[in-house]
Parts: C-alpha cells; sequence; structure tokens
C-alpha cells in the first residue's frame, strides 16, 4: 500500500484479518485474477472486479473459457504470487490514462463516467499489468493466497456478452469456516450472528 504521505497525520495498521485488511486482499486478488486473464489472454479486455464478501471476481470481454482454462488461470496467479512482483501506485494524468487504455472501451467508458475528460487519477501497476484504481492494495504479490477460480454469471456488456472469473482468497475462506461454526454455537444459545455485508465497487474506479 504505497503512498506518499505529504503532511502530518495520524497512521494507524490495518490487521489482514480484520474487515479492511480482508477487503485489500481480495482487491489485490481481483487486479492478479486480471494480469492472469491477459498473460493468458491478450486479447482479453478487463472491465470491472471488486472484492465481495466471500472472494472476488473480475468480468472480461472474451471468448468463452472451460474448466481446463480455468485451471491455467489458477496455475498462472500461484506462479505471479512466487514471482514477488511490486504493487504500486501511481498517479496519473487524464492523458496518460487514455493512451494506457487506448484499447479497452470499457475503462475508458469508466473514465467518461467516474473521472471526466480532463481529471487525472490514480492507477495501481503491478509487473505488465496496470488497472484503474484508487486503491489501496498489498505492497508485494506474495501478500496473497489463492485457492481457487470459478466462473460467474457475466454482465451484459455494452456490444456483447461477458467472461466472468471469480476466485476466494485463503484467509478469507478460513473466516469464513470460522464464522459458520460460530454460528451454529450462537444458534445453540439462541440467538445467531451475521456476516459482514458485500462492499461491491467500494474504493475501487473499475468497479
Amino acid at each position: 500500500m504505497s503512498f506518499a504521505l505529504d503532511e502530518n497525520c495520524k497512521v494507524e495498521p490495518i490487521l489482514g484479518d480484520s474487515e479492511e485488511g480482508l477487503y485489500i486482499l481480495r482487491h489485490s486478488c481481483a487486479h492478479l485474477l486480471a494480469q492472469a486473464v491477459t498473460q493468458l489472454y491478450p486479447d482479453a479486455k478487463p472491465t470491472i472486479g471488486p472484492p465481495i464478501e466471500h472472494g472476488f471476481y473480475y468480468d472480461f470481454a472474451m471468448d468463452p473459457i472451460g474448466d481446463e482454462e480455468l485451471r491455467q488461470i489458477e496455475k498462472r496467479m500461484k506462479e505471479l504470487v512466487k514471482q514477488n512482483i511490486p504493487i504500486e501506485r501511481e498517479e496519473l494524468d487524464n492523458e496518460s490514462l487514455r493512451d494506457i487504455f487506448s484499447s479497452n472501451p470499457f475503462k475508458l467508458e469508466i473514465m467518461d463516467d467516474k473521472i471526466g475528460h480532463d481529471v487525472g487519477s490514480s492507477a495501481y501497476r503491478q509487473g505488465d499489468f496496470i488497472d484503474l484504481c484508487k486503491g489501496p492494495h498489498v505492497s508485494l504479490t506474495p501478500s496473497i493466497e489463492v485457492v481457487q477460480a470459478n466462473q460467474h454469471q457475466p454482465g451484459i456488456l455494452e456490444g456483447g456478452q461477458g467472461q466472468g472469473v471469480a476466485g476466494q482468497d485463503l484467509r478469507n475462506v478460513l473466516s469464513f469456516q470460522g464464522w459458520s461454526e460460530g454460528t451454529r454455537e450462537a444458534d445453540t444459545r439462541g440467538c445467531k450472528e451475521r456476516p459482514q455485508e458485500d462492499r461491491e465497487g467500494d474504493g475501487a474506479l473499475h468497479d
């Protein structure tokens, strides 16, 4: 989570198992997923990819894929984690952003809707992948532990149907199992906890 501080302020740590920490991990997982997909399928166009309650997802404009392709995506994600790739925040002007995303009409549309034509914004770069995003993210790919990628029902994209890929981060899977057991115990006492609410799109320009 690289960000230059240019004035005095109070800084508090974000723990990995906190709500905010899990959100950052899932958000970073979504970027890792997009990096893996675009490496394996250079013609794929990333659209939106927010973290959600039980993991993360990213929609792509691309040809349909099957189970074997999903396993290859998983494999590539795990390879990227091992490469210890820095994840860096960049502040870019509008012209630079439009040049970077000139071949992706979905990102340009997001810029038009959420940023405007004369205003710059932040982007996050990891290796050969860059995404329009407010962040924050983990600072290195080894901070991400990937379990499984699955297909989800894609949204309707302008000009055609999108292909959706979803996944779960390891820490969130373990947290969810712990919550389930806690709920069963609470039920025996006549009360029941509620899981955290979904936070789709919170803080991410690409959502």
